[in-house]
């Protein structure tokens, strides 16, 4: 008798945690992380970049696409990328293992792209951050540069597949000389990127970063930050003012320069609560 009386007891407790826990859920979402995007097409004849961030109660997807290609190749393959990523995120509940969905999701991306682009003459760099409760997962394929801001100091978490990073891992382990490395290292042309036939490369987290409240995740497109001074993007997200004036001041300041031919521009800004 005692027995069955501790495993009612236990049985109840259990799903009072699980009423708990989802109510926690629940009240995570109503109040979802805060977020800004902006964007600026350069000197380009199309806006080849694209990207956006979806709430569920999973937690808050950011994808951020910089296409490749000529004409509208490269803008469609962003806009199939991009489509792509948060249509499947948008059919999960939970995320049991964020690295088999971010594989699904840029293998589909992948397809996709090919299926609307016959002649396999487009592409996008594709970077992806996942916020679930207080960890971060971050994703790429190309050259999207994500980075983290906490206490004034913007931290960069991603390398990204170009030839330079490419020399610098082979220098490390020993595959190249540091005459050879430091040759190569000047070439800054991707070698990886989502819409080719055998697309297999991505560049996942080492392990899930910690997130605090009003910490600032960032991704950028090359033309960003090759164009800005790092300290100046700093300073941006370490002042006072919402994800959304942090990303339009980023593009503001890309928009502004001169004497420069300027590659398209967009950034994802958002505000861990």
């Amino acid at each position: 008798m005692l027995i069955i009386q501790m495993l009612i007891i236990f049985i109840v407790v259990l799903l009072v945690l699980s009423r708990l826990y989802e109510f926690w859920r629940r009240r995570r979402y109503r109040h979802p992380h805060s977020w800004g995007y902006a964007e600026f097409r350069g000197e380009q004849q199309y806006q080849s970049d694209y990207g956006e961030v979806v709430n569920t109660q999973v937690g808050t997807l950011a994808v951020l696409a910089d296409g490749i290609g000529k004409l509208k190749r490269g803008r469609v393959s962003s806009h199939v990328a991009v489509d792509s990523v948060t249509s499947l995120f948008k059919l999960y509940q939970v995320m049991p293992n964020p690295v088999y969905f971010f594989q699904r999701c840029f293998n589909y991306a992948n397809a996709q792209i090919l299926k609307a682009l016959d002649d396999r003459e487009g592409g996008v760099s594709l970077g992806c951050v996942l916020i679930a409760e207080d960890k971060l997962y971050y994703v790429l394929a190309g050259n999207i540069k994500i980075s983290l801001c906490r206490n004034g100091n913007l931290i960069p978490l991603s390398e990204g597949h170009t030839i330079n990073r490419l020399a610098e891992r082979a220098y490390k382990e020993g595959k190249l000389t540091r005459q050879k490395a430091l040759y190569v290292m000047k070439e800054e042309r991707m070698y990886n990127y989502v819409g080719q036939d055998g697309f297999r490369e991505i560049e996942f987290f080492d392990k899930p970063v910690h997130v605090k409240a009003q910490d600032r995740i960032l991704l950028m497109t090359k033309g960003v930050y090759e164009a800005l001074p790092w300290q100046n993007i700093e300073n941006i997200l370490s002042n006072n003012e919402t994800a959304y004036d942090q990303a339009q001041e980023l593009m503001a300041r890309f928009a502004a320069l001169r004497n420069m031919q300027r590659d398209n521009g967009s950034a994802i800004v958002v505000e861990v609560r």
